[in-house]
């Protein structure tokens, strides 16, 4: 197994084979893609240890190749207390995947008990067995970079919550944060809780959402999901993420349904 999903070489990025997805051998998961920028708009700026990322926008505008690229990360609006800031992926000349982030400062607020505690974690990770996302054509790709446990439902039939972590770090050359961990893991939530059955369907997120109410920590997340689909073709995944201090924030992906016969995906 490669020592990590990507491997610095100067400002390039070069995925390696744990960035593989499901749906095509030589594309990769939405999830390290996505970590990589979310780790841009988290360290930018000489001011970055006083905010604490809340929200993050992924686009996926084309199919990311296993492949090299480079990150362009753009700021919209620096304020003192709110920050707005967009990070690029950069394929050949071409944009591949776009992020956007808001930052809020951090700063000591005396408050009184919360009116609606957080939620408590799902049970585990301890004491869970380990399993294994079943859809992935490859022996080595994402599933084998990531531990998953299920700690509530049955896989295929409806809401699932499973505990993840990875297993290599996203970068060779530099430490995972906890928030690109939750990044990497959050974008498997649609194969936690498959709408379909993924041997007749295809289900690729185009985008996905995260909003948080305080850093994650940790290297386990919980994502507690269910999902929906629409004939019309169209489909979102609803996931609630935790940590092993409970509940820090949601989110959401749109789903593009197809057929695998009609996907092209098989060919």
């Amino acid at each position: 197994m490669p020592a990590a999903f990507y491997v610095r070489d100067g400002e390039r990025w070069l995925a390696t084979e744990l960035t593989r997805g499901p749906w095509s051998s030589a594309l990769q998961h939405g999830g390290p893609p996505a970590a990589v920028l979310a780790g841009a708009i988290e360290s930018f700026g000489d001011d970055a240890s006083r905010f604490i990322v809340t929200r993050l926008t992924f686009e996926f505008l084309r199919p990311i190749p296993i492949a090299a690229f480079t990150v362009r990360c753009e700021p919209v609006r620096l304020g003192n207390r709110a920050q707005r800031i967009d990070a690029t992926l950069v394929h050949d000349g071409v944009d591949v995947a776009r992020a956007h982030g808001l930052r809020v400062r951090t700063t000591g607020v005396p408050l009184p008990s919360p009116r609606c505690p957080r939620r408590s974690a799902p049970r585990g990770p301890a004491g869970l067995e380990p399993w294994t996302f079943p859809f992935f054509r490859d022996r080595v790709a994402y599933h084998t970079g990531v531990e998953v446990r299920i700690a509530r439902g049955v896989w295929g039939k409806g809401p699932t919550a499973a505990w993840m972590r990875m297993m290599a770090p996203l970068c060779d050359s530099q430490p995972t944060s906890p928030l690109q961990t939750l990044v990497t893991l959050a974008d498997a939530a649609n194969g936690v809780c498959p709408v379909l059955d993924p041997r007749q369907y295809s289900f690729i997120n185009a985008d996905m959402s995260l909003h948080l109410d305080r850093p994650p920590v940790g290297e386990w997340f919980a994502l507690d999901v269910r999902a929906t689909a629409d004939p019309l073709g169209i489909g979102l995944t609803h996931c609630d993420l935790h940590d092993r201090d409970g509940e820090l924030g949601h989110a959401l992906q749109c789903l593009v349904i197809d057929t695998r016969s009609s996907s092209g995906l098989d060919a």
